[in-house]
């Protein structure tokens, strides 16, 4: 019987109110249910959502063909070393209308081999010039991307040349 399953596992809810919070078709929000994702497991919420602390998942890409795919799907922040020039393509942006900005860490080799990065021609700069990396060994450059048109177009920011 459900009634004595549920006990034996010490879950506190009835089965009437496990099955309240199940919604029929994944994807969709239904009136009153506990929290709904969609097929890729994205979560959408209808109202403000105040965090403590607010964290973004880091990756660090890897890259020795010539083209450094960043996803929009695996994270928010990303770091790359550059072994070879290097060409940036992102994938995966929200859809228009949703806002997705990312933190992008180019790393020069240990070397100073003095690498060059390409930026899609989506970005849009300020200025309308990308920025020219540092060339130092191991120096750090750190970029910021927004968009809000599925990935039409990207606004560049430098945030800082020539750390580390």
């Amino acid at each position: 019987e459900a009634a004595t399953a549920l006990t034996n596992l010490n879950v506190t809810a009835t089965a009437a109110k496990l099955n309240y919070n199940d919604i029929s078709t994944l994807g969709t929000s239904e009136n009153s249910k506990t929290v709904t994702a969609d097929a890729n497991g994205d979560v959408s919420l209808s109202e403000e959502l105040k965090a403590k602390s607010y964290n973004e998942t880091y990756l660090q890409v890897f890259d020795s063909t010539g083209t450094t795919t960043l996803n929009c799907e695996s994270a928010n922040t990303f770091m790359h070393t550059l072994t070879v020039a290097t060409q940036l393509a992102f994938t995966s942006p929200p859809t228009t209308g949703t806002g997705y900005t990312m933190s992008v860490e180019i790393i020069q080799d240990s070397s100073g081999s003095g690498y060059v990065l390409s930026w899609p021609t989506s970005v849009v700069w300020p200025g309308s010039s990308a920025p020219v990396l540092s060339t130092g060994a191991n120096q750090i450059d750190v970029f910021v991307l927004t968009t809000r048109d599925g990935g039409t177009t990207w606004y560049g920011f430098t945030a800082g040349q020539a750390l580390g």
